[in-house]
């Protein structure tokens, strides 16, 4: 997702300024709060987002498999993490700096293009599916039943 549409030489240039880091199950990839800058693009493996609730209290956001992204909050506008990730099983991941990223596309403007419209393109889908759950939340307040 995060680097679809990229030539294989465009990937390879991206995957070059990457570190990869290795997460076994239920290690912390990041955590709600904090600081940040980077994306992070799983290879292998699956993860959980989580919300905390407060003190040893979550709720579960969605599953993430290889393949997909997260953290481009942080990566757009180096904000705080607005969730953790834990992973669910041993994963590979691709941490992409969202500095050295910028010197990568100052170079090759066409590989920013490409992957800063992978990132709407997720987020557009990921506002759809909120929007969703929204409604579904609210008819369950009104009408007291589950809309599902």
């Amino acid at each position: 997702m995060l680097l679809d549409n990229l030539t294989d030489e465009e990937q390879a240039l991206v995957a070059e300024i990457c570190r990869i880091r290795e997460c076994k199950c239920d290690d912390s990839v990041v955590s709600e709060g904090d600081r940040g800058g980077s994306i992070l693009f799983i290879r292998k493996g699956r993860a959980e987002v989580r919300k905390s609730l407060g003190k040893n209290n979550h709720k579960f956001l969605r599953e993430l498999h290889a393949g997909e992204f997260f953290g481009e909050m942080c990566f757009l506008n180096n904000v705080p993490r607005s969730a953790s990730v834990v992973a669910l099983e041993d994963c590979e991941i691709l941490e992409l700096n969202g500095a050295d990223f910028d010197k990568l596309v100052r170079k090759y403007p066409e590989i920013g293009l490409k992957v800063y419209k992978n990132i709407a393109s997720e987020l557009v889908d990921r506002l759809r599916r909120n929007n969703e759950e929204l409604k579904k939340a609210v008819l369950w307040a009104i009408e007291g039943t589950d809309p599902r």
